[in-house]
């Protein structure tokens, strides 16, 4: 999330004539592609914890109903369940949050900024 809300700020900062909209996309799109990768690492964790529920099922022998109604198995159906919505949700709302914040900020473009900080360092006071 914070490397959604970085990245539309840097986004305003280079262009502050954007609106709300096109902040937003901006964000969904940066939001995209640390989804896909995130769902990666989010589905290798829950294949990894779920090994030994894999192996229960392999012990057990019964049907796949009866193995799918057993407590340890809907808590992990549900806890990956969670997680996914979460990390689904996380992007818009990350993105809609930061292009409104965005939005107030004053509009310095980058270079005016940059020349700035190089202005305040040179007159710092080196002992």
């Amino acid at each position: 999330a914070v490397s959604i809300a970085s990245g539309v700020v840097e986004i305003r900062k280079a262009n502050p004539k954007l609106n709300i909209k096109k902040l937003f996309h901006s964000g969904m799109v940066i939001g995209r592609d640390h989804m896909g990768a995130m769902a990666n690492t989010l589905i290798f964790a829950y294949v990894g914890a779920s090994l030994s529920t894999l192996l229960l099922y392999n012990q057990f022998g019964g049907s796949w109903l009866k193995f799918l109604n057993f407590d340890i198995v809907s808590d992990e159906i549900l806890r990956s369940l969670s997680g996914t919505i979460g990390l689904v949700l996380t992007v818009p709302m990350t993105a809609i949050l930061a292009a409104m914040a965005c939005i107030k900020l004053p509009d310095v473009p980058v270079e005016i900024e940059q020349v700035q900080t190089e202005t305040d360092d040179s007159q710092q006071t080196h002992y």
